[in-house]
């Protein structure tokens, strides 16, 4: 009787301490996955990868919006306006400088608020099989928090794109940003955001 009543007991305290046990490891519910890779279509061609930038801008997307870019090749020049006397901002810009001031930018929108980029008289011009130079002017709104800032930008842009063969899409390599009203570039805007 005495052993029937230990090996109860024992019988008990295992049975307490793996329901115990079992509550420690409750199957939670899984989270939404990430949507850093929302909307974004692999650039097999140039135009997929204008629809990912604009995307990338319209939502904020930081993520979406550096993968446009090319790690190998990225150069950016800015306007001539822009470039006088910021020469060492300019000078090894690359994608983090890109990825940095976008960031800014994301964190200076009025909450509810998207980036409008407007592309006007785009032209394509193949270089060869795996490059293509795109131009076109621009219209960019950018809504900020701090209405003393310019928040409405024009220029011209100017792309040049390559094929990158190990994931066969495309990249944006250069980007040059070209005045075409005093003081209003996007230059203007990258300057300001990534001091």
């Amino acid at each position: 009787m005495k052993i029937f009543r230990q090996n109860t007991l024992l019988l008990g305290a295992i049975t307490i301490l793996a329901l115990w046990l079992l509550g420690c490891f409750r199957v939670r519910t899984p989270e939404p996955p990430d949507t850093a890779g929302a909307s974004w279509t692999p650039p097999t061609s140039p135009d997929i990868l204008l629809s990912n930038f604009g995307i990338a801008l319209q939502s904020a997307n930081v993520q979406n919006y550096a993968r446009c870019f090319s790690e190998q090749y990225y150069k950016f020049t800015p306007t001539p306006f822009w470039q006088n006397g910021h020469e060492n901002i300019w000078q090894n810009w690359g994608i983090n400088d890109e990825k940095t001031y976008f960031n800014n930018v994301k964190t200076d929108i009025k909450a509810g608020s998207v980036i409008i980029l407007k592309l006007n008289d785009p032209l394509f011009q193949n270089l060869s099989a795996d490059s293509v130079n795109y131009t076109a002017t621009y219209q960019l709104e950018v809504p900020l928090k701090d209405t003393m800032e310019r928040n409405f930008f024009r220029g011209k842009i100017i792309l040049k794109m390559k094929l990158n063969p190990a994931g066969n899409v495309w990249e944006i390599a250069e980007w040059q940003d070209l005045e075409i009203h005093p003081d209003s570039a996007w230059s203007r805007l990258k300057i300001n955001y990534i001091q």
